[in-house]
């Protein structure tokens, strides 16, 4: 007789961390390093692999009987091969054809002797439905969880301002200030979380459990309750590929200094072809080599120092998001995502 088997969703708001926690479970997946008993789907076994080599599961919002946003980017910037690109959105699924493939996934777990089957779907927090989703999942697995992906507001608002100035020759937006960030009102409601906690919550067995992404797997690991090392091969993990290729790497963010050079290139005006032509080399120059210092940095191989708002910009964007902390607060118990 086969064990129960899992299903574990986590469901972020953008600019949450998903993509980047995403990106490692793929390269545990296909290093066999995941913990015993654990299957993420990622390539051929899912929808196919994504060019970035990071593997996530946007699909469930169709499952959900929802729309998804396929228009744009979906994900921060990921770096393979030498390119960086924005990781995009594949084509929408059909409902059934969602259903399909996550039932085949659930009998490779179970055939494989797995207990947990966990999908990552970055935007999912206010783009499915989360009745219609759990009741879908209710029907493949003995058990359904479902983490939301939390991020203290200043990080997540400075992440989202740093990567529309990254390419502020295509967003127009060259301000760094948290002034800018909370002008957005589409942006700034991404982070209500004390909407989105009853969004989950109503109408659902469980209620969603919180995952601060900013202390990475370690969080997902915890809020599972699993004891597990990342990195060390695990002989009761199988990893469900379809194909094997080496994951992305999210790209941490530029420094203000970087952010401010690329901002004041895509700020220029040429009259000439020439000189139009001059500045988009020496922006495009400029962006790489941000890249790469940001990078570096993260390898360990350089200093850097990521954008963050100034100390004053962080307790306007906290009182800003007060309700929404407090309510994250007597929700987990603990103190909010900072």
């Amino acid at each position: 007789m086969s064990s129960p088997l899992s299903l574990v969703v986590l469901v972020a708001p953008r600019w949450c961390g998903a993509t980047a926690l995403a990106a490692e479970l793929s390269a545990l997946a296909a290093s066999n390093a995941l913990p015993p008993g654990m299957i993420v789907p990622t390539e051929g076994a899912w929808f196919g692999r994504f060019r970035d080599g990071v593997t996530v599961h946007p699909e469930l919002v169709e499952l959900s009987g929802a729309s998804r946003d396929t228009d744009g980017a979906i994900g921060p910037v990921v770096r393979r091969d030498g390119e960086s690109s924005a990781l995009r959105a594949r084509p929408p699924q059909s409902r059934q054809v969602v259903r399909d493939r996550l039932r085949r996934v659930g009998e490779d777990a179970r055939a494989a002797s797995a207990h947990t089957v966990l999908l990552v779907a970055p935007g999912a927090v206010w783009q499915a439905e989360p009745r219609g989703l759990h009741r879908e999942l209710s029907g493949l697995a003995d058990r359904v969880d479902i983490g939301m992906l939390v991020r203290a507001p200043e990080r997540a608002l400075a992440s989202a301002l740093a990567h529309r100035v990254r390419l502020a020759d295509v967003s127009g937006v060259r301000s760094l200030s948290a002034r800018t960030a909370l002008s957005d009102t589409e942006l700034v409601s991404e982070f209500a979380y004390g909407e989105a906690l009853a969004h989950w919550a109503e109408g659902v067995d469980r209620a969603p459990l919180l995952v601060p992404s900013d202390r990475g797997l370690e969080a997902v690991w915890s809020a599972l309750g699993i004891a597990h090392t990342a990195g060390e091969a695990s002989e009761g993990s199988m990893p469900l590929t379809g194909e094997s290729t080496p994951a992305g790497t999210v790209l941490p963010l530029l420094s203000r200094a970087d952010l401010e050079q690329i901002a004041a290139l895509a700020g220029r005006r040429a009259l000439t072809r020439s000189g139009r032509e001059k500045n988009a080399v020496a922006l495009t120059e400029a962006r790489a080599a941000a890249d790469e210092r940001a990078l570096a940095g993260a390898r360990g191989l350089a200093a850097h120092t990521s954008f963050a708002f100034t100390d004053d910009e962080v307790r306007v964007i906290r009182r800003r998001y007060r309700r929404d902390l407090a309510t994250l607060e007597a929700f987990a118990g603990t103190a909010a995502p900072r």
